[in-house]
C-alpha cells in the first residue's frame, strides 16, 4: 500500500459527516459524567484534553456509540503543550521548537524551495526529506542530517482504531492542537473512521503533525 505523509500546519475548519462505515452494531455506552445530558439543548460537555481523551477512548476501545447523543467542546483542546510545529518552506521540513529553542526537524517528503543544490529546475531525490524521519536543526539551512535525539512529543494513541461514534460532536468554533502522529504503518488522523451517522462540526485542527499510510488525513481518515 502506498504510504503518504499527511501534514497539517495551517488552520482547517470544516463540517465532517461520516467518512468511513464501520459496523453499525449498537453497544452499551459508557456514561458521560463531565456535564450535560446528551440532548441537543443540553449536550455533553468536553472542556479539557483529559476529557477529550476519555471521549476518544470511549468511542474506540470502549465501544461507545452515543447514537443520537450530542457533545459540545467548550474550550480549546491542547496536547503537547509548549511545543510548536512550523513548516519551513525553504527546506521542506517541519521545525519542532519549545521555549528552550529549536529541538529537531521532522521530514515531510515535500521538496523545499531552496534544497536544489544550486540547480534551478532539478531536484535530487536525496535532497527530499523522508516523511516522519527526525533530522537535525542544521538541516534547515544545510544538507539533510538525521538526528539521534530523545523525542519529547507524546504520540496520538487513537490511530488505526475505527471509531464507533454515531452522534454529534460540535467543537463550537474551538480548536484541537498538538496532535502528533508519526507512524507510516497506520492511518493518521484525529478520528480513524466515522460511522455514516456521525457528525463532526465547527472543528479547527492546528499546530499538529500527521504522518501515516494511505487514507491519512487531519480530521478523519
Amino acid at each position: 500500500m502506498k504510504r503518504i505523509a499527511s501534514l497539517l500546519l495551517a488552520v482547517v475548519m470544516l463540517v465532517c459527516t461520516g467518512i468511513y462505515f464501520p459496523n453499525e452494531t449498537l453497544a452499551a455506552d459508557v456514561a458521560w459524567t463531565a456535564g450535560g445530558t446528551g440532548t441537543a439543548s443540553s449536550p455533553y460537555i468536553i472542556d479539557t484534553a483529559e476529557e477529550f481523551s476519555t471521549f476518544m477512548a470511549n468511542i474506540t476501545s470502549g465501544g461507545s456509540v452515543y447514537s443520537g447523543k450530542y457533545f459540545r467542546v467548550d474550550k480549546d483542546i491542547a496536547y503537547n503543550v509548549g511545543y510548536v510545529f512550523t513548516f519551513d518552506g525553504a527546506s521542506g521540513l517541519v521545525k519542532v521548537s519549545s521555549s528552550t529553542g529549536d529541538l529537531f526537524c521532522l521530514g515531510t517528503g515535500i521538496p523545499g524551495t531552496a534544497r536544489h543544490r544550486g540547480y534551478v529546475t532539478h531536484l535530487l531525490w536525496e535532497d527530499m526529506s523522508e516523511p516522519g524521519k527526525i533530522y537535525a536543526v542544521s538541516s534547515l539551512t544545510g544538507a539533510l542530517k538525521e538526528a539521534s535525539v530523545t523525542n519529547p512529543l507524546t504520540a496520538w494513541t487513537y490511530t488505526d482504531i475505527m471509531t464507533d461514534f454515531a452522534g454529534v460532536l460540535d467543537f463550537n468554533g474551538h480548536s484541537i492542537s498538538g496532535v502528533y502522529v508519526n507512524d507510516t504503518s497506520k492511518i493518521a488522523a484525529v478520528f480513524c473512521g466515522l460511522k455514516r451517522s456521525a457528525t463532526i462540526m465547527n472543528m479547527t485542527v492546528k499546530n499538529s503533525y500527521f504522518c501515516g499510510m494511505s487514507y491519512s488525513a487531519a480530521i478523519a481518515g
